[in-house]
């Protein structure tokens, strides 16, 4: 059994994601393993103050050769992101750590998926075409996909540009975001959107499939 969590030390003001072991069904536990860390910081929209999505969750999924993988923000200022990758293929014992590729802008909420086939899918905001000092914070939602256990990605537009500050409070699109495995011939992704691109309410959960050949 292995339980990966997310827990504050605050006397180095880190995040950090941790995972666990337990060889008796959760009856006691080996010593955690750090898995990754990042400073807790506090992000703005620089032309409005509000404050920047970023819950600090983090997304995993165990493929189906066994391998663990999970996706985290890596974000250092308003203006510089990135999507940390982690891998364990020892059961959580050890984990490698990478950056999704071409991603540089202030970037949050990924998810991950697993596909039957070992394809690894991705999705995530960014905020790589906003322009500051105009009239919106314009965000788009990407898909990256990788076919070799991430060692190479390519990288899908899934939707977008919509005007986070259209969002209730400014910019609060909630954690409802995922990526799940549609057997072994694609992804289905669910996302939050603000306006133009929401039409019920100031925003939409909407649902995309993402088909593969």
């Amino acid at each position: 059994m292995l339980a990966v969590v997310v827990q504050a030390d605050r006397l180095r003001g880190l995040g950090m994601l941790v995972a666990a072991r337990s060889l008796h069904k959760g009856r006691t536990w080996q010593n955690p393993v750090e898995v990754a860390s990042q400073p807790v910081g506090q992000f703005t929209d620089p032309d409005s103050g509000i404050e920047l999505p970023q819950p600090g969750f983090f997304n995993a999924m165990l493929a189906p050769d066994g391998t663990i993988y999970a996706a985290l923000e890596a974000s250092s200022s308003a203006s510089a992101g990135a999507i940390r990758l982690v891998r364990s293929r020892d059961g959580g014992r050890s984990w490698t750590t990478s950056m999704l590729p071409d991603v540089s802008a202030f970037a949050f909420e990924p998810a991950i998926a697993v596909d039957s086939r070992g394809t690894v899918g991705v999705t995530w905001y960014d905020l790589r075409n906003d322009r500051p000092g105009d009239a919106v914070l314009s965000v788009d939602s990407w898909f990256a996909h990788s076919d070799d256990g991430g060692t190479s990605w390519q990288q899908t537009h899934l939707a977008g540009p919509f005007d986070l500050r259209s969002a209730p409070r400014g910019g609060w699109i909630g954690e409802y975001q995922g990526l799940t495995a549609l057997g072994g011939r694609g992804f289905g992704a669910i996302f939050t959107v603000g306006a133009p691109l929401a039409r019920d309410g100031p925003t939409d959960i909407l649902f995309a499939p993402i088909e593969r050949d």
